[in-house]
This record gives structure tokens, sequence and C-alpha cells, in this order.
């Protein structure tokens, strides 16, 4: 092939092999990957059945430290064969459900730059965790691995792998029709119709928002035909009707609120309705995202950060104020400077210049403000100096991705022209603070952050998405500030896509991923090759 794309090809040659070009993109004998070609058609995934912590001593092996309990040495025979020697220390080691009978193992590369292989058995791979890998990473995690030619040949032939090609992990039954099918997915996208003048564009003659134009246009790109997408203003009155005809097999919830319903009310409408559908269909109709138990949790903020302190997260100390008359005296594990927000709005609204007060007067000032624009009660809670980030959390199990640092500058002014090192209304509305992921901070503290958008994740009973947005002030001590169990998908705008990028998602591969969770809870998917893991 080298000979094809440099116009060497000696005449008379009618015949090329391209197999490893046209499943790996890669041109032979030195698999390299050409530009014109895609490198990732094949993934091979399996999942961990067990993390370990293991104390390295010199010149000892991994495999059979595996079986000891955390920080204790390895005994001296080893169940893993050949693995790599480790420097004497901690490491964490993962023994993962694949091995030697199953691919060519010397032929696979982790997708997670985290993971390195170190060993293997038949049954079995020793990966090591590298401290970029979340400390809340558990058994059931899948890994994702892709494959060289060897690999992909062996696992393609073995008994023991599942091969499965994308449009098979869709493979419904058409309940509507009476027969069984290989079908496209049918998705019914969600959102709330956008009023004139919104800036919305019209989508299935409804005015919509850019992100579900964008989420809609994602699902029928080439790479995923194999979707049929309603989209589905959320009308009471219209809606459940339109959701019936369709009988749709997964419903992404892209709601966040309208005058009509919050947020955490339209996921519960959702719920009702897409639970009698199934009755009448027969059929699970799982929906994308979190359950409206979750979003309502969630939402307030005072609750959430309850419950979160509750599993051992550090959250900023606060309380609730429902009215300026008597005027509120502060606890004694609390001083000024304080923030003053709603406890149940999203998007930062209710947060300005003024958010941050340093005395009883501005405390007063700005709680009339709020409990008369947004109605009690407020939070009061301590104003944490220092640095903000946001983590995307993924997956059932989760991980994080890559740690978003909201890099306010010196200088940075509010609509009122006052300085502002805080996310303002103004601020997030405008996009007027860049955004840096990865976060220039060290791995030690890009993992710490990350097991606590985990931990935040589990506290509050998230499924497949959220975001979770920490502060660590200037001693380096981080606090969770609040969960968004919906956060914004908007490409180009949004940070949890930016750090879905950043891990290797494209907008149509995060969405497509973000379908597959849900429908994974409701049916057992088979899970070998073609889709890459967060």
């Amino acid at each position: 092939m080298p000979y094809l794309f440099d116009g060497s090809l000696p005449r008379g040659v009618s015949q090329i092999r391209v197999g490893e070009a046209i499943l790996l993109g890669t041109i032979p004998p030195a698999s390299v990957p050409h530009p014109a070609l895609r490198q990732d058609t094949a993934v091979l995934r399996a999942p961990l059945i067990e993390v370990k912590t293991w104390l390295a001593s010199a010149g000892m092996g991994a495999g059979a430290g595996l079986g000891a309990g955390a920080g204790a040495e390895a005994p001296t025979h080893n169940l893993f064969g050949r693995v790599k020697p480790l420097a004497p220390g901690i490491h964490r080691l993962g023994v993962v459900a694949m091995g030697h009978q199953d691919t060519q193992v010397d032929d696979l590369r982790p997708l997670d730059p985290g993971v390195r292989i170190i060993g293997a058995s038949s049954d079995h791979l020793v990966v090591e965790f590298s401290d970029e890998i979340p400390a809340a990473i558990e058994a059931g995690t899948v890994l994702s691995f892709r494959p060289g030619y060897a690999a992909l040949l062996q696992a393609a032939t073995s008994p023991y792998v599942k091969v499965r090609k994308k449009a098979d992990l869709r493979q419904t039954r058409s309940h509507a029709r009476g027969r069984a099918a290989v079908d496209r997915v049918r998705v019914a996208l969600v959102f709330a119709a956008q009023e004139g003048g919104c800036g919305g564009a019209s989508l299935g003659g409804a005015t919509v928002d850019p992100t579900s134009r964008a989420i809609a246009a994602a699902l029928s790109e080439e790479q995923s035909r194999c979707y049929e997408v309603l989209p589905v203003p959320l009308d009471p009155l219209n809606a459940g009707q339109m959701l019936l005809e369709f009988a749709p097999d997964v419903i992404f919830n892209n709601f966040r609120g309208s005058k009509q319903f919050t947020q955490a009310q339209g996921a519960a409408w959702l719920e009702a309705v897409s639970a009698e559908i199934a009755a009448r269909l027969g059929k699970p109709i799982p929906i994308v995202g979190s359950s409206a138990h979750t979003h309502f949790l969630a939402l307030n903020k005072f609750t959430a950060k309850q419950i979160m302190q509750a599993h051992g997260l550090p959250v900023p100390r606060g309380f609730l104020v429902f009215s300026t008359r008597p005027a509120p005296v502060l606890p004694p594990d609390l001083d000024y400077p304080l923030i003053v927000k709603p406890v149940a709005e999203g998007s930062s609204r209710g947060i300005d210049e003024q958010s941050v007060v340093h005395s009883a007067g501005e405390l007063q000032a700005q709680l009339h403000r709020l409990l008369s624009e947004f109605g009690p009660p407020a939070l009061v809670e301590q104003y944490v100096p220092g640095r903000e980030f946001t983590v995307g959390v993924m997956g059932n199990p989760p991980r994080a991705l890559p740690v978003v640092e909201i890099a306010f500058p010196r200088g940075a002014r509010g609509q009122g022209h006052a300085p502002v090192s805080w996310y303002s209304h103004a601020i997030k509305a405008g996009d007027a603070v860049p955004t840096l992921c990865p976060a220039p901070i060290s791995a030690e503290l890009a993992r710490r952050l990350a097991d606590l958008a985990v931990g935040a994740f589990k506290a509050l009973g998230c499924l497949d998405f959220a975001r979770v947005d920490i502060r660590v002030d200037e001693g380096g001590r981080p606090y969770v500030l609040e969960l968004n169990s919906l956060p914004g998908l908007r490409p180009g705008y949004s940070d949890f896509p930016k750090a879905a990028a950043v891990a290797g998602f494209s907008f149509a591969d995060l969405i497509d991923y973000l379908i597959e969770l849900a429908l994974a809870r409701s049916q057992p998917l088979a899970r070998a090759v073609g889709h890459p893991d967060a």
C-alpha cells in the first residue's frame, strides 16, 4: 500500500491487501496511521474485576499482589506469567477480564493514557493505574483498548469474545409493526420550546434552543444514521401523544425548564409519561440522564450540600434565610466574606457582582434583593477565595472527565464594572471568562478533584452524566460547591462537551455514548468492539 499511495506501484499488480487499512486506518508494514482513514473503528472493551493497592518490594513482580490486602507485600508466586517490573513503592493495580486466549495482549494499547498493561494470563490482564486515574475507579468499570491488527484478528475469531457491529448494538424489536427487526433506534429528543426572539431556530415545527438543534444534527450525521429522531417540545397538551405515536426506544432529556415546569418537574413528567407508554408498548423506555428524584435534590443547593456532607465530601458552611426581618445572625463558625445565592436556580441566575458580601449591611441588601426576586429561602454560605474548577462525570459506574478551570483573568469585571472572581450570571451568559482544559494543575490535585466529583455523582444518585463545580482555596483545600445534574451540552460553549473532547469524544460520539448508557440500563448490551469509553 505505501507504493499505491506514493504512485510507485509496479505495473501488473492488480490486487492488494487492504484489511488493516480498512479496519484500523493504518498502513502496513509499519502500521502508520493514514490521515484519510479512521483509526477509531475498532475498540476492545473488558471490565475490571478487581482493584487493589499494592506495595512493591525491590526485585519483585506484580501479578500475585492483587490477592493481598491493601498495602501488603506480594507472595512469592506469580499467577500472571511474565510481568513488567515495578519500582519499589505503592502501586494501584487492576485485573481485567481479558487475556491471552481472547486477544494478542502485546498488540493492545489502552485508550486511557493513565492505564498501563504490565502482565497477563490466559484469562486476565494486569494493569497499573497512574496518578491521573481517579482513586474511585472500581470493579465493574469498563476499560477500552485499541487493538493492533494481530490483536483484532485474534479477538474477532476467539470464541470467548463477543463481536458486535455498532448497528448490532442498536438491535430492537419493532413493537409498533408487530415484527422483529434490526431497526434504527428511535430517539425522542425532548426540549423546552423557545419563545420568539430567544435566538432559537425551527426544528420539527418548534423553535428550539441551540443545544437541542446540535444534538439532533449529531444524531443525523452520516456515522450515526442508525437513529431516527423526533423533536418533542415539552408541552403537556401534545407531548404525551407525540411520544406515544412515535414509540421511542429511548428519550433524550434536554429539558431545562420553562414557564410551566422546572427542570425537575419536567423530568418527573417525562418519567410518568414514559412509564405509561412503556406499559402500553410492552418494552422499557429509558431516559438519558438522572432521575427526577436526583434533579430535585441537585437543584436545591442546600439539600444537595447536606447530602454530600453526609457522604464525607467537603462543602462550604452555610445556612438558609427566609426573611430579612429580623436581620440574620451569623452562626459562630461563619465569618465574612460570604456569598449569597438563590437556593434553587441554575446557570448562576441571581449571582452578580454584589453576591459576595463583606459586612452585615451588604448581606442585608443582597438578601432583600434575592428574596424579592426569587422568593425565599436564600442560601448564605462561606465564600471560598481561590481557583474555580468544574469536573464532568460520565458513565455507570462513573468516571471523571479532564478537569476544566474557570480561568478568571486579573481585573475581570462584571456588568457594573466591579472586579469579579466568581461565576456571575452576566459573566456566564456572556461567556466572558475563558476555560482551560485540561486544567494546568498537578496530577495529585486533578486526581483529588476527580475523586470529589465522582463522590458527589454517587452521593446524589446520578446516572449517565453530570458536572460538579469545585473551588480550591488559597491553602489548596477543595470544596464542592454544587452538582449540575443536567449539564449544558452546547458544543463550543458548554464545559461538559469541551472536557469530553479532550477525553477523545467528538460531539456526535458524546451524544451516541450517552444514549448507549441509557439503553444499557434497560437491556443487556454486548460490549466488545465498537465504541470508545469515557
